[in-house]
């Protein structure tokens, strides 16, 4: 789609320009061996660093840029329109660990994770869902037992993202149970920390370009300076920082949509069926105009929420309805698209049985399109609860 929606700051729209070539040379390229593989190219975090793209959260300061959140959905959106897959890794590297680092990490843990993110020195993990525990944080069980000098982490972890690859993981582990959610700590943990037994790649049927693991801790030791901000609450620090996380991963989901419209959008020009283009067909035209009003529709809320964050203001519900919205579209969207690509849609030698697969995660990761039901349903109680009588 050649127009859209949205008018982005002239910052933005520049970086965009920058972001969309890049994009093309340097990273479309690893997708087919990357997706064919179940391997991210541990490299492309290399050369988001050496264009500059990883710092966006991260303070100048330490190396980055601090662009803000319309600068990271953006990134965020033009990798997905090529790999969903190295846009599911990106994220976790650009906005969830630096993120809540910055929000809650020591000085100590800033000045010795920050620089390392925003260079690609080092990959971060975020590891808080569990076997048994998914959109309930609060019923997580790995433990941390305190010990003399620190914490001794017993539990394990699946879907990490970048678990392979990582340096370290923020760990989120029950300290005191008798203290409900407020007695979750997170903890950094080194890969190398001894009782950190495995590490296992996990085999999947959607973004298999993005890497993903399960992690086992038996007694796994880290010290009391690894406890991330000093202090628990690691609940309530989850949470704060999950509206940020549902905007870039909408803004994954508008890259996804964008890259299903543009694959029907040439197909249907391509392909001919009783001596016309199927384009010209009024079943296929009207599927390509819902289409592109679902995906303005979308840009827009995408960036509605992102704008309100970076300009210091609630973006709460704007994230939720963002997140809910886009992520079914995208989802819809690829079935479209499937079903304009008839039984080449099923072949290898179209990407839209990639792209169909990629949108099933959509409506699940960082909180399923159930949670954001929820969370806006909550939030319209409450403002109807404030509404003059």
């Amino acid at each position: 789609m050649s127009a859209t929606p949205y008018a982005p700051p002239a910052e933005v729209q520049e970086l965009r320009e920058v972001v969309t070539a890049f994009t093309a040379k340097e990273v479309a390229p690893l997708v087919d061996a990357a997706e064919r593989d179940e391997v991210f190219p541990r490299e492309l975090f290399d050369r988001w660093a050496e264009a500059g793209l990883l710092g966006l959260r991260v303070p100048e300061e330490y190396g980055g840029s601090d662009a803000g959140l319309q600068a990271e959905a953006m990134l965020v959106e033009e990798t997905a329109r090529v790999c969903s897959g190295f846009a599911t890794s990106l994220i976790v590297q650009l906005t969830v660990v630096p993120g809540i680092i910055r929000a809650f990490g020591t000085r100590a843990q800033q000045d010795a994770l920050l620089p390392g993110l925003a260079a690609g020195r080092l990959i971060g993990s975020l590891a808080v869902t569990e076997p048994d525990t998914g959109s309930d944080v609060r019923a997580i069980t790995t433990r941390a037992e305190r010990t003399a000098d620190g914490y001794r982490i017993t539990g394990s972890k699946v879907f990490i993202t970048n678990g392979t690859l990582a340096d370290f993981y923020v760990v989120a582990a029950v300290v005191d149970p008798d203290a409900g959610h407020r007695g979750i700590g997170l903890f950094v943990v080194r890969r190398d920390a001894p009782g950190l037994t495995a590490v296992e790649k996990m085999h999947k049927t959607s973004v298999r370009s993005s890497d993903t693991a399960a992690l086992t801790f038996d007694g796994c030791a880290v010290g009391e300076a690894d406890l991330l901000g000093g202090d628990l609450n690691g609940f309530a620090k989850l949470m704060s920082t999950f509206d940020g996380e549902r905007v870039v991963h909408a803004a994954r989901a508008l890259g996804l949509a964008r890259a299903c419209f543009e694959a029907a959008d040439d197909y249907a020009s391509q392909r001919r069926q009783f001596g016309r283009p199927i384009r010209s067909f009024q079943a296929i035209a009207f599927k390509l105009a819902d289409m592109a009003v679902g995906i303005d529709a979308a840009t827009l809320l995408v960036y509605r929420a992102a704008a309100r964050a970076d300009a210091g203001l609630p973006y709460h519900r704007e994230a939720s309805v963002a997140k809910l919205f886009t992520t079914e579209t995208a989802r819809a969207i690829a079935a479209e698209a499937m079903q304009i690509h008839g039984g080449y849609g099923l072949t290898a030698d179209f990407p839209i049985g990639r792209y169909v697969a990629d949108a099933q995660l959509e409506t699940i990761g960082t909180g399923t399109s159930e949670i954001q039901r929820l969370i806006i349903s909550r939030e319209l109680e409450a403002e109807h609860g404030r509404r003059p009588r």
